[in-house]
């Protein structure tokens, strides 16, 4: 059946539905739908039985048309058949699921059947693996060809076939890097990303280029560099800035959620190459950190910055002052002041051995001020003060360390200085 006179306009080229309206007693019929004009089939549908010649039924499919106008070529046993565009669909994927494996190397989840799933970095500037979700069980699984094992943040969205993405899902890949052993510098022009600075060659120590024409609102991001922060505490950074009059602000930022760490005020050095050194101590958690830097101010140059556990004195009290104050009460004691709730190790300075394997302290109120009176080995500090007694004037020297057991950190401390060669070592 030719139907010359039915002419239906296709706007644009996409997915339209076709509904035949057919009837058979037996089922089994073939209907085909092809162009007028070229005969070219468009469509084939099984006719269902519908037990009767006078019992009618819908049968629908979807066909692709190009744009233009179609006329149509039909043979069958049907009453009418209709054609309408498609609706798009419009509706985005639900939000994926997404977990590291313990290792940073495979991310799995659940996301919706068919969808593709993408992983990109943190910015969304690089793609790091794809996958097509099963189609039975919404699973899938990503290997990436890095592994990521330093905290790094990926974001995970999933696409559907009509091109819709998913809120994406951000995922901390595992800490299971080593930290860093010593303090690390960041060379200015290194940065992964960044807003109206240029860079030049640099007649600093060491050449290379450094960072410079930044003015208010330029600013450099440092994903490729990080800080490994062991614990808690204040750290040094340190940035190499030359400015011809002065008075540019720099700010340090996390990255990635932009909280202030600290500012900075740029000297005058009288020219563009006149590099000096200025410093402050900002406050880290424990942990990984990545680095943004932005110019508040602008009118400087910088060529690095870098960052260290700061020189700042612990709070641990002095020791006593005078050798009549010590306390002469029991043998192989000493006394003296200590921050709350720090670990003493008494060692001799002498030998690498810490001496903290005796029993750990006598334990007792009832001193002056709240201190503890305690045997020379390892005691914990309580209140306001410690106590440690030596009945020899010994030598008592505290000091802060990060982990008294593996060993000493001798940047912090206060020296009361006697005869015999005792350290008394404080550390949280």
């Amino acid at each position: 059946m030719a139907y010359n006179d039915a002419v239906f306009n296709v706007p644009t080229e996409g997915r339209y539905k076709i509904t035949y309206r057919v009837a058979s007693l037996d089922g089994g019929g073939h209907l085909t739908l092809k162009d007028l004009g070229s005969d070219v089939a468009l469509n084939s549908v099984a006719v269902p039985k519908t037990a009767g010649w006078q019992n009618w039924t819908d049968v629908t499919q979807e066909i692709t048309l190009s744009g233009g106008e179609y006329r149509f070529k039909l043979a069958v046993d049907i009453n009418w058949f209709k054609l309408e565009p498609v609706a798009p669909d419009t509706i985005s994927p639900a939000q994926p699921t997404a977990l590291f494996d313990p290792y940073g190397k495979i991310i799995s989840g659940i996301a919706e059947a068919g969808s593709i799933v993408m992983i990109k970095n943190h910015d969304n500037t690089q793609t790091l693996g794809t996958a097509t979700v099963n189609t039975s069980t919404g699973a899938y699984s990503i290997t990436l060809t890095t592994a990521l094992t330093k905290k790094e943040i990926v974001n995970v969205t999933a696409i559907d076939a009509a091109g819709n993405v998913s809120t994406g899902r951000v995922v901390v890949a595992p800490d299971i890097a080593l930290p860093n052993p010593t303090a690390i510098t960041i060379q200015a022009e290194n940065y992964s990303s960044m807003g109206g600075v240029q860079t030049e060659n640099t007649t600093d120590t060491g050449g290379g280029q450094n960072v410079g024409w930044l003015d208010a609102g330029d600013w450099m991001a440092y994903s490729g560099a990080a800080f490994n922060a062991p614990i808690a505490g204040r750290y040094k950074v340190t940035y190499r800035v030359a400015s011809f009059n002065g008075g540019g602000r720099l700010t340090l930022k996390e990255l990635g959620n932009d909280n202030v760490l600290g500012s900075i005020t740029i000297p005058k050095t009288g020219a563009w190459q006149n590099w000096v050194d200025v410093t402050q101590e900002v406050t880290l958690d424990g942990g990984e950190h990545h680095f943004k830097l932005a110019a508040d101010i602008g009118g400087f140059n910088i060529n690095w910055f870098k960052l260290e556990p700061s020189d700042v004195t612990a709070s641990v009290m002095t020791p006593l002052a005078k050798s009549s104050e010590v306390i002469m009460s029991l043998e192989n004691s000493a006394t003296g002041y200590a921050e709350a709730d720090n670990f003493l190790v008494v060692r001799d300075v002498n030998t690498t051995l810490p001496q903290d394997m005796i029993t750990a302290g006598l334990f007792r109120n009832g001193y002056e001020r709240g201190s503890i009176l305690a045997n020379v080995g390892k005691l914990k500090a309580s209140r306001d003060s410690v106590d440690y007694v030596s009945s020899n004037d010994a030598l008592i020297q505290a000091i802060a360390s990060f982990s008294p057991v593996t060993g000493v950190d001798t940047r912090y401390g206060s020296t009361r200085a006697e005869q015999n060669p005792l350290m008394i070592a404080v550390g949280a």
